[in-house]
């Protein structure tokens, strides 16, 4: 990743990786921020971070944006705002936005991405998570079905993307497995709609991509859970099927085991899971 022009952090705790986020973004003087959906980021807290530093972030995935507009957290790994119906999406829309129009996804659907497209526009750093990354060629690999986390890492000047350590694969070989897993398990698909692989910024020659590109590598209580016995969760890729399986969660949903756990739950929070 260095060789390609990149710039690594391995962050021991979640606040030397909110520290050195903030320090990228004062320094370039960003002002607002789009972000996609990431459990790291929200385990990490780098939304109130830059928030509180006068920073706006902006989510931009779907599900996501409706949340953040009617301050509710996640309930879901892989469909976030599954709590909510398109009567609940419409109040909020016209409460927080003044949206006029239909009730119907397809109309609500456009009116947040003409809104959010406004904002890749004028945003100066975009922060994405990381599915998988490999090693042997220091590339980093974001899977989404709407194609947000591409737009993130396009059109901003500069690229943040975090990870936990766990999300580092050797070669192409082990990540093609994992990929193609993740797909199936989460949506039943071969593949979601949108795989990107970045490999450091932008690079002579080419018309888009990050000025600029960070990679913040996040411990947080990982090497713990590394050398106990609970080792094995760290192999979770976020497909969600547990959740989708889970008696307890079908019967109550993601907001019943209260906040903290649900968040902690829905984002990988692996020092909560050790202290548990």
């Amino acid at each position: 990743m260095t060789q390609n022009g990149g710039h690594v952090w391995f962050a021991k705790t979640k606040e030397d990786a909110t520290r050195y986020i903030l320090q990228v973004a004062q320094r370039k003087n960003a002002r607002k921020v789009v972000k996609s959906k990431s459990m790291v980021t929200e385990e990490i807290g780098v939304n109130h971070v830059l928030q509180d530093a006068g920073i706006q972030v902006i989510e931009t995935d779907l599900g996501e944006y409706i949340l953040q507009l009617d301050q509710d957290p996640p309930s879901h790994v892989v469909v976030p705002a599954i709590h909510k119906d398109r009567h609940q999406i419409r109040r909020v829309l016209h409460e927080r936005l003044g949206y006029e129009g239909p009730e119907t996804p397809e109309a609500m659907t456009l009116f947040i991405r003409q809104k959010i497209r406004e904002d890749f526009l004028s945003a100066e750093i975009g922060i994405t998570g990381c599915n998988f990354a490999v090693a042997e060629t220091g590339s980093v690999c974001l899977v989404t079905n709407e194609g947000n986390a591409r737009m993130c890492t396009t059109l901003p000047k500069t690229h943040i993307a975090v990870m936990g350590m766990e999300r580092i694969a050797p070669t192409f070989a082990e990540v093609d497995v994992l990929i193609t897993m993740l797909a199936r398990s989460a949506v039943g698909a071969r593949l979601t709609g949108y795989n990107t692989w970045l490999t450091g910024p932008r690079e002579a020659g080419h018309v888009d991509g990050p000025e600029e590109f960070h990679l913040v590598i996040v411990d947080n209580g990982r090497s713990e859970v590394l050398a106990s016995e609970f080792r094995d969760v760290l192999r979770c890729i976020r497909c969600g099927a547990c959740m989708n399986t889970c008696p307890a969660y079908r019967h109550i949903g993601g907001h019943g085991y209260g906040l903290y756990l649900s968040r902690a739950n829905w984002c990988g929070d692996f020092s909560a899971t050790w202290r548990l």
